[in-house]
């Protein structure tokens, strides 16, 4: 890998910016310090921007969502800071095919925070997915 675009002293600021924001308590980021350190990853290789005037996490996609013409659609997705029960439900209930209980959960939280559609999300390679799933986990 080449050089870092943001330093990890920085990185860590502002992912932990981010979570204080959210009222996540200590011991939940301290149970999930590979998430956080994940983030601080992508943060710092400049795949993940934290805006903590927002209170947003946008994760650039290596690969863009593209419609069915193949053109690019989405080529970031922004996660939001709060998600609200009946917004999870929503994308939750929307999930036709039939995932993977926490598969599911995690594309509906995703879904939920981003504002996109869960079946626009089923496009995302696993790589982007699972970086995604580094935030989600601290919005369920």
């Amino acid at each position: 890998m080449g050089k870092s675009k943001v330093n990890k002293e920085v990185a860590e600021k502002e992912v932990l910016a981010f979570l204080e924001y959210n009222k996540i308590r200590e011991r939940v980021i301290k149970k999930h310090q590979d998430n956080v350190d994940a983030i601080v990853d992508l943060i710092m290789d400049g795949d993940m921007v934290v805006d903590n005037e927002k209170h947003s996490i946008t994760y650039k996609l290596p690969f863009p969502i593209l419609s069915l013409d193949g053109t690019p659609i989405y080529s970031e997705i922004c996660i939001k800071n709060r998600v609200t029960l009946q917004t999870f439900s929503e994308a939750f209930n929307s999930i036709s095919a039939k995932l993977e209980e926490g598969i599911a959960r995690v594309m509906a939280i995703i879904a939920a925070a981003s504002g996109l559609n869960v079946n626009l999300l089923k496009t995302l390679d696993m790589a982007s997915f699972s970086a995604i799933q580094n935030v989600a986990v601290f919005l369920l």
